[in-house]
């Protein structure tokens, strides 16, 4: 493969190209071009010399970690990451670690022992770790460049292998040379992250050829070997040009003169018979700490090695000369030279033997300072059960770390291995919960059998949290089941007792009212639940929420939910993260008008969330978020968002109501007009996405208005019909989303059903009056309006707009301008009727609402008028990626704050930034509010 002029002898013979090109990267990351170069082979090919090659090349200007994935540690979450990150952490002072572990980057600060772990039971802790081991890395960059050098990728942990993925697709916007070293097809390999990793398009792949005839004779020269030309032939075609095959024949025939027969003679059939012909002339002790090495691990202390063998750390220190004198050992701690070596070593080893030499690292480790749970851990997985209760404990406590770490499939193989130790009673059961809620997190069949023989529990704790743990699991796997996810939190409640901890009596009552929310079944028992509880001294945050939702619902005015809601002003700042069942009168607050209270409210909640580094909190709020965004006329923001929460939950693998953002998704396309692809988008969904009673509900309306939108009314109504149903077994007013009464009005008038739709019509402007929200009473009006004769319409269109101006959203207004203009128009005023289309054509355009745009541009035309749109061009041509980013630009976040919110990269938004500047012809950050207020 090298040119004719490379004949380097040394263990990078014909390495030049490469070795020139990884050089390259390095400097390129030094000038801040990011890259990621895979170096692809067979064992023996040379990927590990390049590899400490370019790590013993960088200077001082740059900084280099390393870390190498071995067969042992697959099994320890985040191993090699934390071979990488772990000493630059731990090597800080406070202020520097603080400085690292600051904003988003605090999310992966557990997983060095630092800060507070993330709940076990947390549906984004994997994307969220991600996340912030990501930031950690970034700030790293902001001191140095970066190399990041891993060897034996193939031998890594899952969780190492998605961080790798993940920072892969994100080098190009950071000072960072990320290489890697990895085998193809090697067996027991995580073969599908490995390939995301391959696959990323950032990623560079190199193949080192194998060594030309003239590179082996360079090597055997270099060895100062006499051969003659023969030798060297069969030396080529027996080692197949395999840099680590020819280095063994070359120490099998030692320093006599190379020729054919004796080259034919000498080849090893494999390294591993190589080295273990090695091993056997080597005394007991030497065989034994090779050995020893090989089950415990590289890099161990000399101590560690002189437990496990009952050798002295003299004798260790011996047989480790001697090792790597011949050439099987290196460095201090010390590693095998090739991981050939090792595998040599314990394929040499009957099994009985090689389970024995994990008890005794076992037994060996949990006794060190140098050692923890986790070490203990892995070898316990390689021996049957101790009989010991500090076995139980050590994997236990393994499995907590690697569910906190975001890796639930090894704490489910700790815990299902803890279990053949002998535990009774609490212990037991305590064991049980844990392995139930592992299995929740990793689907599997049996979680809720394990979770359920875990609720007999003596002790009080643990029954509680499976009951929870079960309801939880419930909800999530059967709409049907709703009824048995509430009696278990009821029976936890019961459980607890009227002494019971408060905070976990005021979750698991949040809790049990959300649940009993999904079926109208429970309608009258949880509003019975709801004013007992709230009218305690202090019922907490989660039910204080609850009931201004449920408040709300009901038809309560908006100055009372105001109250409610603004007396939990500061509340969601205090918290640790954010969770559905604080978030009620938030939503409250969203859908009766109440933006102003709404925003300030969810930007408090974002800022917990972003502190807390969880991207299925960000969610939560996004999902309140966009419907505001709807209501306050920035469509494409909304439709941004709604599809950005959809890619961070399939990115973070965790729950998220898909229906729901589905529906938000198609609210904001009907009102761009884009009336295919709303459509397209719906009858797309699975069925089981139809599956509860909010989705139906959401979907539904959401259908309905496309329905009416594609001048299909008849089938508007079937869906609406559906909504309005929901709503009556639920005992509310409204459902609590968008105006689907009104909406059903509408439709039914134009399908022809004028007396109804009158009498619903009327009935829907009442409410909104005793309501407070002049939104929903223009919505009310406009359907009254086309339920009306001819004569009376501009007059109730007119009172629509008059609503609508009182109210905060734009995008009715637009529409209750146009209703009123086509009206007037079709009452022969054409003159009268220009001005509101004018203004409609001009508010619909600043909304992005393109629909209620294109139809009010055609009434201009109708009424002699030559439209014109007077939106500004430079707001108008923002992007919703652009105008997010502005926007949070514009309320002080820095450069790395938006980026934390937006789960986006720092160059990503310098990139938006630029651009929106540019478009808005402004030159400074200042200048953003008073720019994007324009509107």
């Amino acid at each position: 493969m090298g040119p004719s002029g490379d004949r380097t002898a040394g263990p990078l013979a014909e390495r030049t190209h490469e070795l020139a090109l990884l050089r390259e990267r390095v400097a390129g990351a030094a000038a801040g071009l990011g890259a990621v170069v895979r170096v692809e082979g067979p064992a023996g090919r040379g990927k590990s010399a390049l590899l400490r090659a370019v790590r013993d090349g960088v200077d001082d200007s740059v900084r280099c970690l390393t870390a190498v994935g071995g067969e042992l540690e697959r099994d320890f979450p985040f191993g090699v990451v934390r071979q990488l990150l772990e000493p630059v952490l731990h090597a800080a002072d406070d202020d520097e670690r603080a400085r690292l572990l600051a904003g988003a980057s605090g999310a992966a600060a557990p997983l060095f022992g630092i800060g507070t772990p993330v709940a076990q039971g947390a549906d984004d802790a994997p994307f969220a770790i991600l996340h912030g081991l990501y930031w950690l890395v970034a700030t790293l960059t902001e001191d140095r460049p970066l190399v990041l050098v891993v060897d034996d990728l193939h031998w890594a942990d899952p969780a190492s292998l998605r961080f790798v993925s993940f920072l892969a697709r994100r080098t190009a916007d950071l000072p960072l040379f990320l290489l890697v070293g990895t085998r193809p097809a090697e067996p027991g390999s995580d073969r599908e992250l490995l390939d995301a990793i391959a696959d990323a398009p950032e990623v560079e792949t190199l193949r080192p050829a194998e060594l030309s005839a003239d590179g082996v004779a360079a090597v055997v020269a270099g060895r100062g070997l006499a051969a003659d030309a023969g030798a060297l032939r069969a030396a080529h075609r027996t080692t197949a040009g395999n840099p680590l095959l020819l280095h063994e024949l070359l120490r099998e025939l030692g320093t006599t003169p190379l020729d054919e027969a004796g080259v034919l003679r000498a080849v090893p059939p494999s390294v591993i018979r190589s080295v273990q012909r090695r091993v056997q002339r080597l005394d007991a002790d030497e065989r034994e700490v090779a050995r020893a090495l090989a089950v415990l691990g590289e890099r161990r202390p000399v101590g560690a090695l002189a437990s496990i063998t009952g050798r002295s750390a003299a004798t260790v220190l011996r047989a480790l000369d001697v090792l790597a004198r011949v050439e099987l050992v290196e460095d201090d701690p010390p590693r095998f030279v090739h991981p050939l070596v090792r595998t040599a070593l314990l394929r040499g080893l009957p099994a009985g033997q090689l389970a024995e030499l994990h008890l005794q690292c076992a037994v060996a480790l949990r006794s060190r300072d140098d050692a923890d749970d986790e070490d203990v851990a892995l070898h316990l997985l390689g021996c049957p059960a101790v009989g010991e209760p500090w076995a139980a404990d050590a994997l236990r406590a393994s499995a907590r770390r690697a569910a906190t770490d975001g890796d639930p499939d090894a704490a489910v193989r700790r815990l299902v291995r803890a279990a053949e130790e002998p535990a009774e009673g609490p212990e037991r059961a305590a064991l049980l919960l844990d392995l139930g809620i592992a299995q929740i997190r990793t689907h599997a069949p049996d979680a809720e059998a394990t979770l359920t023989r875990a609720t007999v529990a003596a002790d009080d704790a643990v029954a509680v949290a499976a009951l929870e743990a079960r309801s939880s699991l419930r909800v999530r796997l059967d709409a049907a089941a709703i009824d048995a996810a509430a009696d278990d939190l009821q029976s936890a409640l019961d459980r607890l007792g009227p002494d019971g901890d408060p905070v976990t009596v005021q979750r698991l009552r949040g809790r049990l009212l959300g649940a009993m929310s999904l079926t109208g079944r429970l309608s009258d028992q949880r509003r019975e639940l709801l004013a007992r509880w709230t009218a305690e001294p202090d019922p907490g945050l989660a039910l204080r929420q609850v009931d201004a939702f449920e408040r709300a619902a009901r038809g309560a005015p908006a100055s009372e939910v105001r109250g409610l809601v603004e007396g939990l002003r500061g509340a969601l700042g205090r918290l640790a993260t954010i969770e559905t069942q604080v978030l009620w009168g938030v939503f409250a607050a969203v859908f009766c008008d109440l933006t102003d209270l709404a925003t300030d409210q969810l930007a408090e909640a974002r800022a917990t969330a972003r502190r807390a580094g969880s991207p299925y909190a960000m969610s939560l709020l996004a999902h309140m978020e966009v419907p505001l965004l709807l209501r306050s006329g920035s469509v494409l923001r909304a439709e941004a968002l709604a599809r950005d929460t959809l890619d961070a939950a399939v990115r973070g693998g965790f729950a998220q109501p898909r229906a729901q953002m589905t529906a938000e998704i198609a609210e904001a396309l009907v009102l761009q007009g884009r009336l295919d692809e709303a459509d397209a988008l719906i009858a797309g969904l699975p069925e089981d996405a139809w599956e509860g009673r909010t989705n139906v509900a959401w979907l539904s309306g959401t259908r309905g208005r496309l329905r009416l939108a594609q001048r299909r009314p008849a089938d508007a109504v079937l869906d609406l019909r559906r909504v309005d149903e929901l709503r009556v077994e639920e005992g509310w007013a409204l459902w609590p989303r968008l105006h689907d009464g009104a909406s059903l009005a509408l439709a039914l008038a134009r399908a022809g059903e004028q007396d109804e739709a009158l009498a619903r019509a009327a009935a829907e402007a009442a409410l909104a009056r005793r309501r407070e929200v002049p939104s929903h009473e223009a919505e009310a009006l406009l359907a009254r309006a086309a339920a009306e004769p001819a004569a009376d319409r501009a007059a109730t269109t007119e009172e629509a707009v008059a609503a609508a101006r009182r109210g905060p959203s734009p995008t009715i207004l637009a529409g209750a301008l146009f209703d009123h203009g086509r009206e007037l128009r079709l009452a022969r005023s054409p003159s009268r009727a220009r001005e509101p289309l004018r203004e409609a054509l001009d508010v619909a355009t600043r909304c992005g609402a393109a629909l209620i745009a294109g139809r009010a541009e055609d009434e201009l035309l109708a009424a002699g008028a030559r439209p014109r749109r007077t939106a500004l061009s430079g707001l108008a041509s923002l992007t919703p990626a652009e105008r997010r980013t502005g926007e949070l630009a514009a309320e002080g976040l820095t450069n790395r704050e938006v980026a934390e919110t937006l789960f986006v990269t720092r160059k990503t938004v310098e990139v938006h930034l630029g651009r929106v500047y540019a478009k808005l012809g402004i030159g400074s950050r200042t200048q953003l509010a008073d720019a994007l207020s324009a509107e």
